[in-house]
């Protein structure tokens, strides 16, 4: 188990999540030549903007369900996360408020600066 760790130091500053990556997306990365599985890649932007964005620091755990169940590659190939992020100044506090009704769930959150 390996975990990317992302972390904003000056304690104004929040995480903002620019771009984020799962499969093989060049030749160098635990791959030395192109055996013809380099460019299968997701964009999971969405998936690390919920996890990190908004908070001081961000730890993801690898290996990832959410990211495994993409399946961007081959099943012998093996994956890798590649992130982007910037520290903005400023607090953001997430609301959310969840429901249910009859196994069905919804979640909304909402954003204040």
């Amino acid at each position: 188990m390996s975990s990317v760790n992302v972390t904003c130091h000056n304690q104004n500053e929040v995480l903002l999540m620019r771009a984020a990556k799962y499969g093989r997306m060049k030749v160098g990365t635990c791959v030395k030549q192109n055996l013809g599985y380099i460019g299968c890649v997701t964009d999971v932007l969405g998936h690390l903007d919920e996890l990190c964005s908004g908070r001081q620091a961000c730890e993801i755990k690898l290996p990832d369900q959410d990211l495994f169940d993409t399946r961007p590659c081959p099943e012998d190939t093996r994956p890798y996360l590649s992130v982007s992020y910037q520290c903005v100044k400023g607090k953001l506090l997430f609301f959310c408020f969840c429901f249910c009704f009859f196994f069905v769930c919804a979640c909304v959150c909402v954003v204040h600066n």
